[in-house]
């Protein structure tokens, strides 16, 4: 388990060599850094660092959503995207994919707590990629008790 602050050095040090970045989930150091400041720090040190990232997984909220576009934008070589959705709203996310998203990502995994995927946001989605790299997709729903 790595706390925020050395993974952000970690990615930061790696001088834009990553390919590949797996985050299941990250701890909180309330001292170093406030809870809800996680997700854009290491989305920001990915678009800093990493231009030739291909494949990510990370946890996602919702107030970062639109530091994912960004990272969407920077990382032109993303095949694969795997987000932990901690998000009410996941049209707004849909959207973001559709209109950001590099041509070589085609493959996207999900994992839903408890989220309704509505289906006008998925055939919005699927509209919107038209004309684009056949897509591999998949939800997992999680239930925590």
């Amino acid at each position: 388990m790595v706390s925020i602050r050395p993974l952000a050095r970690l990615i930061e040090n790696t001088n834009g060599k990553l390919t590949e970045i797996t985050i299941h989930y990250t701890t909180y150091d309330r001292d170093d850094i406030t809870y809800n400041d996680n997700n854009n720090i290491i989305i920001q040190n990915i678009c800093k660092k990493c231009p030739i990232l291909e494949y990510l997984k990370l946890p996602l909220i919702a107030r970062y959503v639109l530091e994912l576009e960004k990272l969407l934008i920077n990382c032109q070589y993303l095949k694969g995207l795997h987000i932990i959705i901690m998000i009410d709203d996941i049209g707004n996310l849909f959207k973001i994919l559709a209109r950001s998203s590099p041509n070589s990502l085609f493959k996207f995994k999900f994992d839903l707590f408890y989220q309704e995927v509505e289906i006008e946001s998925l055939k919005l989605f699927f509209d919107n990629w038209k004309g684009r790299h056949p897509m591999w997709l998949q939800f997992k729903y999680i239930c925590m008790f």
